[in-house]
C-alpha cells in the first residue's frame, strides 16, 4: 500500500522561508566577513571594540560628534585649522593690551588696538614707535643715539656738559623743539631762535628753536649756548618736532639732565623720551 504525503499548511511554507531568510543572512555575512548595523544591537560597541587609529574623519558623521565627545583638555593647536578660528572676544593683552614690552611682537598694532605701553611697538594704525635714550658718562663725544623717518640725533657729555643736535637725511626738512628749562637763565643776547622767558636762577625758563630748512649735513642744536648760559639742555623736558617734504613726521618727548653720580662718574649725560613716527 503506498503511502500519502500531505500538503504543508501554509503557516509551514511561510515559517519555512522566514527560516531560509534567516539563516541565509547569517551565512552570507559569515562567508564575507561584513556586518552592517543591521546586525549590531544600539549601544553595544565600545571603545575598546574599535582598534586603535582605525576611524578617520569620513568614518565620522557630519556634525555627529559634540564638546561632550571629547576628553577635556585634549585637543592642541595642530588639532585646529587656525582659520576657522574667531576674533578672541575679550583678550587681557588684545585689544587692550596692558604693556606689551615689545609690541613689535603686535607687528601691527591695529591687532593690538590700544598698547597701554610699549618699549617699542612695531605700528599702531599707521603710526610707528621708537624708544630715545642717550646715557653716556662725562667726557664721551659725539655719538648718533637716534636715527629714524629721516630724523638723526646727536649727543655728547664732553667736560659733564650735555649737548643735543639734530641732522635730517632729507633735504628741505623742517625741525623745531621747545623745552621748559630749570636754574638755567637764559643768555642776553638777540638770538632770534630763542625767546626765553624772564625770571631769576631759580625759576623754569622757556625756550624755542627752528631750522625751517635743514638739509643733508646740516645741524641744528637743541637748546645750545644761545639759549641757557650753561650751553647745554640740563634739568629740561620738552618736544622736537621733524617734518619731511613728502609728509612724514616725527615726533619726540624728552626728558634731558646731568647727574653727578648716574653711571658713578661725576656729571653724566642723559636724554630720555619716546618717538612717533607717522
Amino acid at each position: 500500500m503506498r503511502s500519502r504525503i500531505s500538503r504543508p499548511s501554509p503557516s509551514m511554507v511561510v515559517a519555512g522561508i522566514s527560516l531560509f531568510v534567516a539563516l541565509g543572512g547569517t551565512s552570507y555575512a559569515a562567508a564575507t566577513g561584513s556586518i552592517d548595523g543591521r546586525e549590531i544591537k544600539n549601544s553595544t560597541i565600545q571603545g575598546k571594540d574599535v582598534k586603535n587609529s582605525s576611524l578617520t574623519g569620513s568614518d565620522v558623521r557630519t556634525s555627529g560628534l559634540t564638546g561632550s565627545d571629547v576628553r577635556a583638555n585634549s585637543l592642541t593647536g595642530s588639532d585646529l585649522a587656525e582659520n576657522t578660528l574667531g576674533r578672541v572676544p575679550s583678550a587681557g593683552r588684545a585689544d587692550t593690551a596692558g604693556r606689551a614690552d615689545t609690541a613689535g611682537s603686535a607687528g601691527s598694532a591695529n591687532s593690538a588696538a590700544t598698547a597701554g605701553t610699549a618699549e617699542s611697538a612695531g605700528s599702531v594704525d599707521g603710526a610707528s614707535f621708537a624708544r630715545v635714550a642717550y646715557n653716556a658718562p662725562t667726557g664721551a663725544a659725539l655719538s648718533t643715539f637716534f636715527d629714524s623717518g629721516g630724523l638723526t640725533l646727536q649727543g655728547s657729555c664732553v667736560g659733564g656738559v650735555l649737548a643735543i643736535r639734530a641732522t635730517s637725511s632729507v633735504a628741505n626738512a623742517q625741525f623745531h623743539w621747545g623745552v621748559n628749562q630749570l636754574d638755567n637763565p637764559p643768555d642776553d643776547d638777540d638770538d632770534d631762535d630763542n625767546n626765553p622767558a624772564e625770571g631769576d636762577s631759580e625759576s623754569q625758563f622757556s625756550l624755542y628753536g627752528e631750522a625751517d630748512d635743514l638739509d643733508p649735513g646740516e645741524f641744528t642744536d637743541v637748546a645750545d649756548d644761545n639759549g641757557t648760559s650753561s650751553g647745554a639742555p640740563d634739568s629740561s623736558q620738552g618736544t622736537m618736532s621733524y617734518r619731511r617734504p613728502d609728509g612724514v613726521i616725527v615726533t619726540i618727548v624728552f626728558s634731558a639732565e646731568v647727574q653727578t653720580n648716574g653711571l658713578s662718574s661725576q656729571d653724566d649725560c642723559f636724554v630720555n623720551g619716546t618717538a612717533t613716527i607717522l
